[in-house]
């Protein structure tokens, strides 16, 4: 029986789409309603003004309770901007003669040593995420409570932002009476939506391209190995549109949506356009193959940024047996996986949600990955975070809301915690 209604807000640089719908006891989920309205007040993926943005959440939140009949008090928020950083650290921690096995508390110790060594005072923690643990010298993955040994040390990826960045999002959303019930980081939203076990557990990369920024992720072994966020993305295919066409923004948007293409040649070279000039306000005619030269040039540009950040920050010297998952709003432009598998050399598909049943065909569009993946995200880790809280362990997938909103009032400084019978973290900081 459905009945527990949850919300997720995709605060993006072109729009806010937020999702309701309704989750049963058994974790099914029907979608109620979805609102898309334009973003005001972001830049490049951020918050740079928090009352414009508030305004855009307000009018999509109440697009759905208009249609749907449903308060949303609530909602799970999307996180993305080039002040995410990743790191992967290790934590150790050792277990006495007088204990038979490592338990639910002395894992989450040493998980929580990794928390505590890493930020530093400009920083806040989004996500703590396990990759998978050596016990006595020995790889291995999965939970390690109950296990036997002498020795842990638990492999993390965790995910931090800079705190005044994350605020903004976070004032942004609650000027607009809903109250934050947990932050997603945006590809880590995408990936849960567009990606399948089989991907994830051989290898495969993410690139969530949407209008201000492109968000990068790499899976291997079942567990997120790398994040990076790109200030690149759909919003500068358009303005390279308008500056080489000499054409408004708009305009040149919808050029690009309409008649855009990866691959000139795949155009008919015939083929013109009329379009409107921004310096003396005519109208002209273009070959269509002129507007996708350009778009070809900065798609291109992306593709190979994304290529090197892999192989500088991930310890990938290729692509993984999967290769790359292209989805986000620029991901419906024709051509785009073609281009991307002649430029990188690897197998290249477009993703889009999946996984939800009765989703609407409007829906399975790669535009919505994030909103749905954020509802799915929360489905499959927070639930999950609930009965390990039971066990034993501190909450630590999305820990914020406590931490962050305290210090809007009175920022402090977290100092790392040094553990007894533990050594210090391990910590390596992405590039």
């Amino acid at each position: 029986m459905f009945g527990k209604n949850v919300a997720s807000i995709d605060v993006g640089t072109t729009k806010v789409c937020t999702v309701l719908a309704s989750v049963d006891i058994e974790g099914g989920m029907v979608i109620i309603g979805t609102s898309t309205i334009p973003s005001r007040g972001l830049w490049k993926g951020e918050v740079v003004n928090v009352e414009e943005a508030s305004k855009s959440i307000i009018s999509s939140v109440r697009q759905i309770e208009e249609t749907s009949g449903v308060k949303i008090s609530s909602a799970y928020v999307g996180i993305t901007g080039n002040h995410i950083n990743c790191l992967n650290g290790i934590g150790t921690v050792s277990k006495t003669r007088n204990l038979r096995f490592f338990s639910p508390h002395l894992v989450g110790q040493a998980m929580e040593s990794i928390r505590d060594a890493v930020i530093s005072p400009n920083e806040e923690v989004i996500h703590v995420i396990p990759r998978s643990y050596v016990l006595d010298g020995v790889r291995r993955f999965g939970n390690p409570a109950g296990t036997r040994g002498v020795q842990l040390d638990m492999e993390t990826h965790v995910i931090v932002g800079n705190i005044s960045r994350i605020q903004n999002l976070l004032k942004s959303v609650e000027a607009a009476g809903i109250k934050v019930k947990g932050l997603v980081l945006e590809p880590l939203a995408s990936s849960e939506a567009v990606l399948t076990k089989e991907e994830m557990q051989s290898g495969v990369v993410l690139a969530d391209i949407g209008g201000g920024s492109t968000d990068v992720a790499s899976f291997k072994d079942g567990s997120i190995w790398q994040t990076t966020v790109l200030a690149v993305a759909g919003n500068h295919i358009t303005n390279d549109i308008a500056t080489c066409l000499d054409t408004p923004f708009r305009s040149a948007e919808n050029l690009k949506v309409q008649y855009g293409h990866a691959l000139p040649e795949a155009v008919d070279p015939n083929e013109e356009l009329e379009i409107e000039s921004f310096s003396d306000k005519s109208v002209r005619r273009i070959k269509r193959r002129e507007l996708c030269e350009v778009i070809r040039a900065r798609v291109q540009e992306t593709l190979l940024i994304i290529g090197q950040r892999i192989k500088q920050g991930g310890g990938l010297n290729t692509f993984p047996p999967y290769g790359l998952v292209i989805t986000g709003g620029t991901a419906s432009l024709p051509g785009i996986a073609e281009l991307a598998q002649k430029i990188l050399h690897t197998s290249v598909r477009v993703g889009v949600p999946m996984g939800i049943p009765g989703l609407d065909s409007s829906l399975s569009n790669p535009a919505f990955a994030t909103s749905m993946g954020i509802l799915l995200w929360k489905l499959t880790h927070e639930d999950a975070e609930q009965k390990m809280d039971q066990m034993g362990f501190r909450n630590y997938f999305n820990q914020f809301n406590e931490q962050v909103l305290s210090r809007m009032k009175q920022p402090q400084t977290i100092s790392p915690t040094n553990l007894k019978k533990s050594t210090k973290p391990q910590v390596i900081r992405a590039t």
